[in-house]
């Protein structure tokens, strides 16, 4: 199928043999069972100084969403581990997370060894199975769904550490944003699904805009961020494609003047601005300036405001559209969302 196809016409069983779509199309239900999943996790540790969750790839942003809240409201620094090490920093004072889809995942298995080893209280895990849930197991574990994708998989993975953190004192109790974040998509999914018609349908549009560039995500700090780092990594393994994200402020202090040359290569990049309701006034204007000084770099400019009355409504929103948009660039581009074999090859290299 040629790149310029309308999404109206694509053959989704063909396309889409493994339903990536209807999995992301279906969030509004992974939200609601991963609040019910909860119930009946028990967390022993209380007040820590800190919180480490360990996690990679798709499992991994469980750990920069926990981060986030605790920026939003927490009383202590909550921080992602994303490799093979511990903090030299890290003691018994503190406590760990581990988040692993498959619960096999070798960084995240060996960084919470040594955790143990070190003394680090063991607050809980999420995973489907595999060592992880030997490991760690009871009351403590939060067992998931098995047989999806993990980075399609979300609400699975974060909602437990979220609760997990408030279980601890660390962040205040969510459960009213969270319960409330399915009906919030599924009133945006009916202009967002891909059988809405294009006029319609901001994620279509956004991605017949993309459907022959290189996207380049720019959010606000903090949830925007987030939304970038999300995009980035969903547009890379949805649609295999390069994708690149950055956050204002702090691409203000460097990228924005890269885009003064080249501009032959950069003509094949289209830069999406991910704005929330949320923003500090200052990235607001941030946003409006950067796009002033460098619009006419990128062969095009998209904006998305994620929608919604609370940050974790926006997140779940900007989850939501980033998603769709890297699947629908796959499809015009006669990708099947699914499969990563370049990842499974490095694995099976390393093993």
């Amino acid at each position: 199928m040629p790149p310029s196809a309308p999404l109206d016409a694509v053959d989704l069983a063909a396309a889409d043999p493994e339903g990536s779509l209807a999995a992301v199309e279906a969030s509004p239900q992974q939200w609601r069972h991963a609040v019910e999943l909860v119930g009946r996790l028990d967390v022993d540790v209380t007040n820590p100084r800190s919180v480490l969750v360990a996690g990679m790839g798709g499992s991994g942003i469980a750990g920069d969403l926990a981060s986030l809240a605790a920026d939003l409201g927490g009383g202590a620094p909550v921080m992602p581990v994303k490799g093979y090490s511990l903090p030299s920093w890290a003691g018994p004072q503190d406590a760990i997370i581990a988040v692993s889809y498959s619960g096999n995942t070798e960084e995240t298995l060996g960084v919470l060894a040594a955790a143990e080893q070190r003394g680090v209280q063991v607050a809980g895990a999420v995973t489907s199975g595999g060592h992880l849930a030997d490991a760690v197991p009871g009351s403590r574990t939060v067992l998931v769904p098995p047989g999806r994708q993990p980075r399609a998989s979300l609400a699975y993975l974060g909602v437990p550490v979220l609760v997990m953190l408030s279980h601890m004192g660390v962040i205040r109790s969510l459960d009213a944003e969270l319960s409330a974040v399915p009906g919030h998509l599924e009133r945006l999914l009916t202009t967002w699904r891909i059988d809405s018609p294009t006029n319609d349908n901001p994620v279509k549009q956004a991605a017949m805009e993309l459907a022959e560039l290189v996207p380049v995500f720019t959010g606000g700090d903090g949830v925007g961020g987030l939304l970038a780092l999300r995009a980035k990594c969903q547009v890379n393994e949805n649609a295999n494609r390069p994708s690149f994200c950055n956050v204002l402020p702090e691409s203000n202090h460097n990228e924005v003047v890269g885009w003064e040359q080249l501009r032959d290569t950069s003509r094949r990049f289209g830069l999406v601005e991910l704005r929330t309701p949320g923003d500090h006034p200052q990235v607001t204007k941030r946003f409006d300036v950067t796009r002033e000084l460098t619009g006419t770099a990128f062969a095009t400019v998209t904006s998305f405001t994620a929608p919604g009355a609370t940050w974790v409504e926006q997140l779940a929103a900007g989850v939501l559209w980033v998603d769709l948009l890297s699947i629908h660039l796959a499809l015009l581009s006669g990708v099947d969302p699914t499969p990563v074999r370049t990842i499974q090859e490095l694995k099976a290299r390393i093993a």
